[in-house]
């Protein structure tokens, strides 16, 4: 009993050992089917209307591909497929690409397994004129994908996009260069539709390069010119010159220059000008002597003149007052007016004769200030003496 109760346990034991080795087989399978799964992927593009662009179909996860044959799907009316290539994975030799149907076949020629990843194949596609849509979609789709042994390989599809664009920009720095003035820029702009993506401005350079044009020097028959100031870069005037008068001429201006020769007198020159002025001096001083004298001798001319003239004038004047005293005394106290009237046409004779004598003064060239002034003295005396006498004589004294 016991015997058949362990062999009972033993098998229970062996089943349950089974079921889990083969719970892991299984689930070890699944794992390595999972492991194995490859990819397909297209590339994305942008194209203009009438442009042509190259669409590429790339496998990665490659598990080991004996053969390949993969489906290409698009809308003819947007796209026109123009050429299929081989890319890198299988070589040349053993892929053939079918444009008319858009359809890609592969198998290994040496009965292995290509396990390489990259580029499966290539599309090249014509984006026809009457797209409208904004974008076209591209997308690859697995028909059939085996191993060396035959066995199924699960390869998932892929798709992409063909954006339809009014421009495919070609994209270029155009400068315009600043000048003196005015400002120049640089932007980036599409040399195919011209679209302008940026811009920048570049400040004016301003008038750094100067020169000195028309310049005239001046001289001493024309005058000059300071020149005009022109731009060298742009050739512009900036500025106006000035005339410079002209110069003085050589007549005008003294000559400090030369030197003055002084030629030192020899011994016989300057005894002969010692003699000279000796000479000189004597005559210079004999002529004013006899000056001096010729002089003396007028003056005292001159003066007996005056003298014998002024006596007679007092003379005169005596005789008219003794005779003007004794008439008086004849006269009555009513004839005094006639008196004073009188007495008052000799005060005017007398300077009458005043003024003949300091005439006659004037008129003696030789006569010094100081005889005129002793006539003049002598003339007021004798006047003063006359009216002296006839007073006392009208007063009876």
């Amino acid at each position: 009993m016991q015997e058949r109760k362990t062999c009972e346990r033993i098998r229970i034991i062996a089943v349950i050992g089974l079921i889990f080795v083969l719970i892991m087989t299984i689930a070890g399978g699944k794992t390595r089917v999972q492991a194995a799964s490859a990819a397909l992927s297209v590339s994305s593009v942008s194209a203009e209307k009438g442009g042509t662009v190259t669409v590429n179909v790339s496998l990665s996860n490659n598990p080991g591909i004996y053969g390949i044959k993969v489906k290409t799907e698009y809308d003819s009316s947007e796209l026109q497929l123009k050429s299929m290539s081989n890319g890198n994975v299988f070589p040349v030799s053993e892929a053939i690409c079918n444009e008319a149907k858009g359809v890609y076949v592969a198998n290994s020629s040496d009965f292995n397994n290509v396990t390489g990843n990259g580029t499966l194949f290539t599309l090249e596609f014509k984006v026809l004129d009457g797209a409208d849509a904004a974008s076209c979609n591209v997308s690859v789709k697995l028909e059939k994908a085996q191993n060396v042994d035959g066995g199924k390989i699960d390869v998932s599809g892929g798709s992409g996009k063909v954006t339809v664009e009014k421009c495919i920009h070609n994209k270029k720095t155009q400068t315009v260069a600043a000048t003196c003035e005015t400002e120049g820029e640089t932007k980036v702009v599409c040399t195919k539709c011209g679209e302008v993506f940026e811009t920048n401005k570049i400040p004016a350079t301003g008038h750094k390069n100067t020169e000195i044009r028309n310049k005239v020097d001046a001289t001493t028959t024309t005058e000059g010119y300071t020149g005009d100031t022109y731009c060298k870069d742009c050739g512009k005037l900036i500025a106006s010159g000035t005339k410079i008068e002209k110069l003085p001429s050589k007549s005008d201006s003294p000559k400090s220059d030369e030197k003055t020769e002084v030629k030192k007198p020899d011994n016989n020159t300057t005894a002969a000008a010692k003699n000279t002025t000796k000479n000189t001096e004597k005559k210079t001083e004999k002529k004013t002597s006899d000056s001096k004298k010729t002089k003396s001798k007028k003056t005292k001319e001159n003066t007996a003149d005056v003298a014998k003239t002024s006596e007679k004038a007092t003379e005169k004047a005596t005789e008219k007052a003794t005779e003007k005293a004794s008439e008086t005394e004849l006269v009555t106290e009513t004839e005094s007016e006639s008196e004073i009237t009188e007495t008052t046409e000799q005060t005017e004779k007398k300077d009458t004769m005043k003024d003949t004598k300091k005439e006659e003064v004037k008129k003696s060239s030789g006569v010094p200030k100081a005889a005129a002034v002793v006539v003049v003295i002598a003339v007021i005396g004798a006047i003063g003496a006359g009216l002296y006498f006839f007073v006392m004589k009208k007063t009876g004294r």
